[in-house]
């Protein structure tokens, strides 16, 4: 089980989980360590500029979406799906839902697939077959 952070107050980053019903948030303070730290194979000139893309930014005027960054190099959209999931690893982010109502703690399954991809379902509760978010992404 991974306890999650209450909904900080804004501005901050979110990213919209799939269904769009429910958005991961992390301020500025939890992102930039956790980008610093994250590996990424033959990718590290691009987390350079992704890092740049956001401290442009910060300190923020306004709510940002990380989604946004896709638009500026498809690439991001990996980057940014393994670093959502790692600050919901280490529960440096909040989930919430439009009305702002945050879920207190998450359990997450990682698994692999056949390929180069792992697998990560989230979920409220351990037992429960309903998902917050399952994800498909590059190790």
């Amino acid at each position: 089980m991974v306890k999650l952070k209450t909904p900080p107050n804004p501005p901050f980053f979110y990213y919209r989980l799939d269904d769009g019903i429910l958005a991961v948030i992390v301020t500025y303070d939890d992102l930039k360590p956790a980008l610093e730290k994250m590996e990424v194979y033959g990718l590290s000139d691009l987390k350079k500029r992704l890092k740049s893309s956001l401290e442009k930014i910060v300190p923020l005027k306004a709510n940002s979406d990380l989604y946004a960054y896709v638009f500026e190099d498809s690439l991001y959209w990996s980057l940014t799906r393994s670093l959502v999931i790692n600050l919901i690893d280490t529960g440096k982010v909040a989930i919430v839902d439009p009305g702002g109502h945050g879920v207190s703690d998450v359990y997450i399954e990682h698994s692999s697939g056949g390929g180069d991809f792992t697998s990560v379902r989230i979920s409220e509760d351990i037992h429960s077959r309903e998902l917050i978010w399952q994800v498909q992404c590059v190790p």
